[in-house]
Order: structure tokens, then sequence, then C-alpha cells
């Protein structure tokens, strides 16, 4: 699945623990710049202030699995 999917790791708090190579090349980041983030980071400020994000975000404490969309790395 590593080789073939973009997968990335949260703590519950959405603090990024680990992400592969797919999807730090999809999303133009290196491992050492979003090691220690918050997951909000790779979501454009628009949908951080959104009622959408604010609704998702207590599953993702609840460490449950989810298929999201991503915005890439400005520039």
């Amino acid at each position: 699945m590593d080789r073939s999917t973009a997968t990335i790791e949260f703590k519950p708090d959405g603090t990024i623990v680990n992400a592969n190579e797919n999807l730090l090349t999809t999303m133009g980041y290196r491992l050492e710049e979003i090691l220690g983030q918050h997951h909000r980071i790779l979501c454009f400020p628009e949908y951080q202030a959104s009622a959408d994000y604010r609704r998702l975000a207590p599953f993702d404490r609840k460490g449950s699995r989810r298929i999201r969309r991503w915005w890439c790395k400005p520039g």
C-alpha cells in the first residue's frame, strides 16, 4: 500500500507524526517541514475557518481513519 497510496499519520490532537514519500512528493513537502505541525497546515485558510472543517475535526481526535482531500503547498 505504501508504494501506491499517499498516507499521513497524526496524533489524536492533529499533530503530524509521519507521511510517506507519495504524499510528500504529491503535495510538495519534505518530511522535516511537516513533522510536529498540526494538520491544518495542509488546508487552505478558508477551509480551516469553515464549518465543515470544525465538524470533521472531532472525528480525527477519536482516531478514526479518514480519506480526505488535501491541498498542495502553495508556490
